[in-house]
């Protein structure tokens, strides 16, 4: 059985880059054609440029050769660029190659990290539990801060582009009253009370077409949070398909992060 091709550096971009000889990549592939009718269509064709994705590394004469006449072009290739045309034979060859290629990368990157500094004596080893245990208490620190504005942020993009339902009857084109009705009917919408605001349905916020929104209402006596049922860009979408309506753009595009700002009540 032929050999996996052998991997080895080869400057590329001003920098050693580990390639292969294409020539033991199209042996170990069982390709039926020449190599060099081989290789120069492979690389012609899926757009592979020199000195990025392969070197050209001698045009030796062969013997017997004249001149030009007869000289062998090698090839190295990028590990990236041999497992793309390892994988394009469709074969299982040129899938074990692929496999071979992903676990030199893998190789090489490990051996590229560098090694842990072991202490050598018992000041040392304190020294190191010391600065561990310093940083773990920093990254707590900072893990208790930035959590619940993670959340904040989590919240308000999940009501990023949504529609309340005044602005989703106009960009539907629609009367605000008819579409409430028709959001109420349809199982979208309902209220606890007739005084309460409308809810959004719990199918409705689980299929992603609608979200609840907390909005900060100023009044006379002082600030309160008011619940707000809202449509998201899905969920307009398919109120526009069924009511046989032009898609709005406010539905193909998400609006900008922002903080809610008090409404008066």
């Amino acid at each position: 059985m032929t050999s996996f091709p052998t991997v080895s550096d080869q400057p590329i971009g001003g920098g050693a880059v580990p390639t292969v000889d294409a020539r033991e990549l199209h042996a170990f592939l069982d390709v039926r054609r020449d190599f060099s009718t081989w290789i120069k269509d492979r690389l012609q064709t899926y757009g592979f440029a020199q000195d990025v994705d392969f070197v050209i590394v001698h045009a030796a004469p062969q013997i017997g050769g004249v001149g030009n006449r007869g000289a062998r072009l090698d090839y190295a290739l990028t590990l990236d660029t041999a497992k793309e045309l390892s994988m394009v034979e469709r074969t299982e060859k040129g899938k074990a190659a692929r496999r071979y290629f992903i676990e030199c990368e893998r190789q090489a990157k490990l051996a590229q990290v560098a090694p842990v500094s072991v202490p050598q004596t018992l000041p040392e080893a304190l020294r190191l539990a010391a600065d561990l245990a310093e940083a773990n208490a920093r990254q707590s620190e900072r893990i208790a801060v930035l959590e619940p504005q993670a959340a904040a942020l989590m919240t308000l993009a999940e009501t990023e582009g949504t529609f309340c339902i005044r602005d989703a009857a106009k960009a539907l084109g629609e009367p605000e009253n008819a579409l409430r009705t028709y959001l109420k009917r349809n199982g979208w919408i309902y209220q606890r009370t007739p005084t309460d605001p409308w809810v959004a349905r719990s199918e409705r916020l689980a299929a992603g077409m609608m979200r609840t929104k907390v909005v900060p209402v100023e009044t006379s006596t002082g600030t309160w949070n008011r619940t707000q049922a809202r449509i998201t860009s899905r969920g307009l979408a398919f109120l526009a398909v069924r009511l046989g309506k032009p898609v709005p753009l406010e539905a193909q595009a998400r609006l900008p992060l922002a903080l809610p700002a008090p409404v008066r009540a």
